[in-house]
């Protein structure tokens, strides 16, 4: 994408405004409100704990894939076109997953969604860049890390609302007004332009890498879900011809990633220390954020004997801290570096995730809140000070193609999150009880369901470790100071903002 256009693609900036904060504030409800009702749905579907998880991970593996090249959409279809699509797709793909009469329906509906949903996600950004002069920029981009803090806050309250006074069908027909709207405004806003035709488009977006990548997420996700399936196991024939496969494509990838004129994969960023170290430790911590909620979700309805909506009021907990946790520590860096908050948050998320993994089936709702703001806390004061970290290390030419892949990666770790929750959950089931991981509607508060949990929220901990280990190889590669980035737009001279929160 770039930062420059000779021609304005809105006629309100104020309009572009309401589109991109709606596109992000979608995108991201639809992956924080299903996990309060996860449960729920996969009960009335009659699935497993480990077949539940394609409901999450399939629009999370979709949106990883998609966000590469979705910015290149909208230098060659106009941005009214893309976004239109984008907007079309969610919109269809909500209303097939409100009508999924079984757990398959339901997977490929969010497939659509997801399409859609990393359209929102990469356009947003750009838009307002595009739309707003120099002078008001910076508050213009505000608005996207207020429309994630909206999207994740109203999730968990949404989603136990709506399930428990109608039905988890609502969690998807809530989207279907909202889009139509959005729609309208795209049509009023957003200025059509010159379409260059399905070859050009075809040529400019690589459509052989992109299908390359997604066959590696596919093969990654398939497989390790298989593996815990009843009567599967890792040596499974299917499982080891899936993951095997992932290394042929790899290098796939990589051999066409090296051979396009307009690389899909900006490899050469992972040459600083500094990149790759904040990149790896934002992963990481995406990891956490996205597998703790969905196990909390679980222990909570099936342990702890929590109803729907008292889970989602509990899970609140987590992105109202985020929220308040991230400001502060940008302030702080500001002032002081951005070492310390980094630092200091990856302990607090570490002694969190130690004191979630004492929970038993005995502990009240206060009991889980005060773990949960321990490990949110800490997130928050490390993300926005990481970030920080990660653009400073970018030349100004690096900036747009860089955003992108990080986005992409970055939803590798949410996507990761779900995974690595199931395959953890479902062997320490399988170890404590003795049998095959029992459906969500058979677990039973137990001395070996307690334990399996428990033991899981232990693995879990290994996260901070790895994002300490990440942090400290990051200040390997501290050569001095950068001086702050400026971007070229309509001949005028910025320097960006550094966004608030990436959740």
């Amino acid at each position: 994408m770039t930062h420059a256009t000779s021609a304005p693609i809105a006629t309100s900036r104020w309009g572009v405004l309401a589109l991109a904060a709606i596109g992000i504030i979608m995108a991201t409800l639809d992956t924080s409100i299903v996990n309060v009702a996860l449960p729920v749905i996969a009960a009335d579907l009659g699935c497993t704990v480990n077949q539940a998880s394609w409901i999450q991970t399939t629009y999370l593996m979709v949106i990883t894939t998609a966000l590469v090249p979705a910015g290149r959409c909208a230098d060659l279809a106009g941005y009214r076109r893309a976004y239109f699509g984008g907007l079309t797709a969610f919109t269809v793909g909500s209303i097939f997953c409100a009508l999924a009469p079984n757990l398959l329906i339901l997977a490929l509906a969010r497939c659509v969604q997801g399409l859609g949903g990393a359209v929102l996600l990469a356009f947003g950004g750009p838009m307002l860049v595009l739309s707003f002069p120099p002078e008001q920029r910076g508050r213009a981009l505000s608005a996207i890390p207020v429309s994630v803090a909206i999207g994740v806050t109203l999730g968990p309250i949404a989603g136990g609302l709506l399930t428990t006074h109608l039905s988890w069908h609502w969690i998807f027909w809530v989207n279907i007004p909202i889009g139509i709207a959005a729609l309208w405004l795209t049509h009023i806003y957003i200025i059509p332009t010159a379409n260059p035709g399905w070859r050009a488009l075809r040529k400019q977006l690589n459509l052989t890498g992109i299908a390359a990548i997604a066959a590696f997420v596919a093969c990654f996700v398939i497989g390790t879900n298989i593996a815990l399936e009843a009567d599967r196991s890792w040596t499974d024939p299917d499982v080891l011809a899936l993951l095997l496969a992932l290394i042929p494509l790899l290098v796939v990838i990589l051999v066409i990633n090296k051979r396009a004129p307009e690389q899909l994969l900006p490899l050469s960023l992972f040459r600083s220390r500094i990149f790759t170290g904040s990149l790896l430790a934002s992963v990481v911590s995406l990891v956490m954020l996205f597998a703790i909620p969905m196990l909390l979700a679980y222990q909570m309805q099936r342990i702890q004997g929590f109803d729907v909506e008292l889970a989602s009021y509990v899970l609140l907990t987590s992105p109202v801290c985020l929220v308040t946790c991230g400001p502060v520590a940008g302030w702080i860096s500001d002032r002081f570096g951005s070492d310390w908050p980094r630092l200091f948050g990856i302990t607090l998320a570490g002694i969190g995730v130690y004191a979630l993994s004492t929970l038993t089936d005995q502990h009240g709702p206060w009991d889980v809140v005060w773990r949960i703001m321990l490990y949110s806390g800490g997130i928050g004061f490390f993300q926005t000070p990481n970030n920080h970290v990660s653009y400073n290390s970018l030349e100004n030419h690096q900036l747009a193609v860089a955003t992108g892949f990080m986005s992409a990666i970055r939803n590798f770790g949410k996507l990761g999150g779900t995974v690595l929750a199931t395959v953890v959950l479902g062997h320490y089931l399988r170890i404590n009880l003795g049998t095959e991981p029992p459906k969500v509607e058979e677990l039973t508060p137990s001395t070996a369901t307690v334990k399996a949990f428990n033991e899981t929220f232990l693995v879990m901990g290994i996260c901070p470790v790895l994002m300490l280990l990440a942090a400290l190889y990051s200040l390997t590669g501290r050569g001095g100071k950068r001086q702050p980035h400026i971007i070229s737009v309509n001949g005028a001279r910025t320097v960006p903002q550094e966004p608030a929160s990436s959740v």
